[in-house]
């Protein structure tokens, strides 16, 4: 999608550079078609933009992270903020699974007592596969990361 939109982007300005530069031999019906095709295009790309910008990432992370905190956000759907070293503070929404959930309930109780939380997620594999959670308690480096 966002490339589609940047490709649009670079037919409007050809487009209007095309009309600002030539605007004496070009036909009234192109000159005409520009504004509608300019409005469109915009709208377009604002709507996109309100409805994906800061929306969390659909899948799951794919490197080592800290668990920050999680949230059912329906009844088939978990999201989950991390922090991963080299992307910074991320949230990830995957499928519900049942034992990933006990893992992720437990390790925010061990959360409310002080201790940190990392884990590493592996993707299911074949159809039917479920997600598996791998989650290690230690105490805190107070010295650097996020902050809950």
């Amino acid at each position: 999608m966002i490339t589609t939109i940047i490709l649009s982007a670079i037919a409007l300005c050809i487009m209007i550079a095309i009309l600002v530069y030539q605007a004496d031999t070009v036909d009234f019906t192109l000159k005409l078609s520009v504004l509608p095709f300019a409005i469109f295009f915009l709208y377009l790309s604002g709507m996109w933009i309100k409805e994906n910008i800061g929306a969390p990432i659909q899948g799951i992370p794919k490197t080592e992270f800290e668990v920050i905190h999680f949230k059912m956000k329906d009844a088939d759907t978990i999201h989950l903020w991390v922090w991963e070293e080299d992307r910074g503070s991320r949230v990830y929404a995957f499928p519900y699974n049942r034992e990933v959930l006990k893992k992720l309930i437990e390790a925010g109780k061990q959360q409310e007592n002080g201790m940190k939380v990392e884990g590493k997620m592996t993707p299911p594999k074949g159809t039917g596969g479920e997600i598996r959670l791998e989650l290690e308690v230690s105490r805190p480096d107070r010295t650097q990361g996020p902050l809950k």
